[in-house]
């Protein structure tokens, strides 16, 4: 098979960087026939709300990072996920008697 990630991800990549280019020119086109307004260059300084809510966000996204840190030292590390298959009817199904099935071996061998 023919893997085409590589090229999704050089075009995705060219896109977006001449996106900017091409948004710089049609501001400037649009500029010069008078259509819009210049841009005023003095830049607003941000308000005590928006501080205070990027200090919770701060604080919260440690107290996580923390938290898992800890939660790993002391053995309670979130563990990997595993899909149970097994076979049986709904009354003689057991879920010990079934096989692990690793999820992210299978999706590595999916393209191939």
């Amino acid at each position: 098979m023919y893997d085409t990630r590589f090229l999704v991800r050089r075009n995705t990549e060219y896109i977006r960087e001449k996106s900017v280019q091409l948004r710089l020119h049609k501001l400037a086109c649009l500029h010069q026939s008078g259509s819009v307004a210049p841009i005023d260059a003095q830049l607003k300084a941000p308000n005590g709300g928006t501080l205070l809510g990027y200090g919770w966000r701060a604080a919260c996204n440690g107290a996580d990072l923390v938290s898992d840190k800890l939660r790993a030292r002391l053995g309670g590390k979130l563990g990997d996920f595993y899909l149970r298959i097994g076979h049986g009817d709904v009354m003689s199904f057991d879920p010990a008697k079934g096989a692990n099935h690793d999820l992210a071996l299978a999706a590595r061998f999916q393209d191939t």
